[in-house]
This record gives C-alpha cells, sequence and structure tokens, in this order.
C-alpha cells in the first residue's frame, strides 16, 4: 500500500502492513536513493522485522501494532547518490476495523 501524503491511511492495531513511498518523481536525472531511513511519532509504530528495504526509488517499511484512536507521523528520510536529502511524513491512524 502506498502511503498517501495527503489523506491519513487507517491501520487495525492487531495487522502488520508494508506501506510504501515512491520517490521517482522527486529524483533528479541520473541519480538513485542510496539510504531510506523510517521513523514514526510517537514510536512503536514500524516492525522489527521484516526490516524497511529499498528498491529502486520505492522506500518500503512494514508498520505494526499502534494504539486505536492514535495518529501517528510516519516519516521517511532518504538520501540520494549525488548527495540530495529529503523528508515526507505521512499520517497513520490507529483504529478497531
Amino acid at each position: 500500500m502506498s502511503l498517501p501524503l495527503t489523506t491519513i491511511v487507517t491501520k487495525d492495531p492487531e495487522a502488520t502492513l508494508d506501506y510504501a513511498m515512491d520517490w521517482a518523481a522527486w529524483l533528479a536525472a541520473g541519480d538513485a536513493i542510496s539510504t531510506a531511513d523510517w521513523t514514526s511519532y510517537p514510536a512503536g509504530l514500524i516492525a522489527d522485522a521484516p526490516p524497511p528495504s529499498l528498491a529502486g526509488a520505492v522506500a518500503r517499511v512494514w508498520l505494526t501494532g499502534g494504539t486505536p484512536n492514535v495518529l501517528y507521523a510516519v516519516t521517511c528520510s532518504v538520501t540520494t547518490t549525488q548527495g540530495r536529502a529529503d523528508d515526507r511524513t505521512a499520517q497513520v491512524r490507529v483504529r478497531e476495523q
């Protein structure tokens, strides 16, 4: 599932699901993502396993658990091979479904 930046994604607290951010439109010609790091606020929504991954311009993270009725900010910070750095934050609301 893609993490949209303009809407809130709803996740069940018992679900462990993968979410992705596609950076292709942001990348300059000839550039590529070299690292992608994920954080959540409040902490604790990012799964320990499987670990976050990077495939081309798509950074992927697994989210698990969470406290019902809490809105989490999930941020992906990337660095490119040409030295560019940026981050994007999506909102994930944990709710019993």
